[in-house]
């Protein structure tokens, strides 16, 4: 399973937690942030990093078996992403990944154990050249930097990797999950990114971040090594008295971000979540709306796709029974 198809997963377990009626809120948001062929974020105009929120979040409430929600010359019109960040590089890949046609005609995920029904339109036909794109990102060092920056960064591996495992899986059809190119030194970069005392920073900051760790640790569970100790106690300590989980150990409040990476970071390095779940569904509850979408933390008055996913991802991942 990669990195895509796991967070999608997690996510569709949702829907338990949510009911029909909460499902079909975010679904009518979502259809509310469709914008110019993708998703918007808080503005008015689609953007890829927004997209791929979306169309993932639309994927795990059981969209796979209709009318793709975003339109195929939206992404076509980025080609292989020449003039695209790192990061939205990455993103262009994923919503090729969630859409992409095999030869047979069929969707590449199927998520929810039924045979996809209707055509994306999106081919495999750039996956040479867009992972001629993606590697031009590779540093010296083995990863991937999600800034621009010289140094590898935790973020930027997990997007890297993630992005690996999308073209494999589309230049494959799906079938088998080849070796991700470059693995042995993507670990190697990931060791040397680790913190004293356990968790991983985002360079140039230097303090442990959930997001950064959680990141490094789901990374590792998908290169075959198990993140450490040191690192699942660090990140379990970014657990607030509310049940959210907190970015670092210099922010006061829980957000969403943190709290559904972290959560499916644990449950990937063999944590039992039981004992955390109820406090932290009361956590997520308190930053639902009834327009549909989750607040990224209980200061943000708005909702967007990104955090509706994370809202998804978190209340799924607490749906798993051990």
């Amino acid at each position: 399973m990669t990195i895509r198809t796991d967070l999608i997963r997690s996510a569709a377990r949702a829907t338990e937690a949510l009911g029909p009626a909460a499902c079909g809120q975010v679904r009518g948001f979502l259809d509310l942030r469709r914008r110019d062929g993708g998703f918007a974020g808080r503005t008015d105009q689609s953007d890829l990093y927004y997209t791929v929120f979306g169309l993932q979040a639309w994927q795990a409430l059981g969209g796979e078996n209709e009318s793709p929600p975003i339109d195929p010359d939206y992404l076509r019109s980025f080609s292989r992403g020449d003039d695209l960040d790192f990061v939205h590089l990455c993103c262009l890949i994923r919503c090729r990944a969630c859409l992409f046609d095999d030869e047979g005609g069929a969707r590449g995920a199927d998520l929810h154990g039924a045979t996809p029904k209707r055509s994306s339109g999106v081919r495999d036909d750039l996956v040479p050249s867009l992972r001629q794109r993606l590697l031009t990102f590779r540093l010296g060092d083995g990863g991937f930097s999600h800034s621009g920056a010289g140094r590898s960064s935790a973020y930027g591996c997990f997007l890297g990797l993630a992005a690996l495992q999308d073209l494999d899986e589309m230049e494959h059809g799906g079938a088998g999950q080849p070796p991700v190119e470059g693995a042995a030194e993507l670990l190697a970069c990931l060791s040397r990114l680790r913190c004293d005392g356990g968790g991983y920073a985002n360079p140039p900051a230097d303090v442990p971040s959930a997001p950064a760790t959680a990141g490094a640790l789901v990374a590792l569970a998908q290169l075959g090594r198990p993140g450490d100790d040191e690192s699942v106690r660090r990140l379990l300590a970014l657990r607030s008295a509310d049940g959210g989980f907190r970015a670092n150990d210099l922010t006061p409040v829980a957000d969403l971000l943190s709290t559904a990476t972290a959560l499916h970071a644990l449950g990937a390095s063999g944590v039992d979540l039981q004992p955390m779940r109820q406090q932290t569904l009361d956590f997520l509850s308190g930053l639902w709306s009834p327009r549909g979408g989750f607040r990224g933390h209980v200061f943000d008055g708005e909702i967007d796709c990104e955090y509706t996913f994370y809202g998804l991802l978190a209340a799924g991942t607490l749906a798993v029974t051990p």
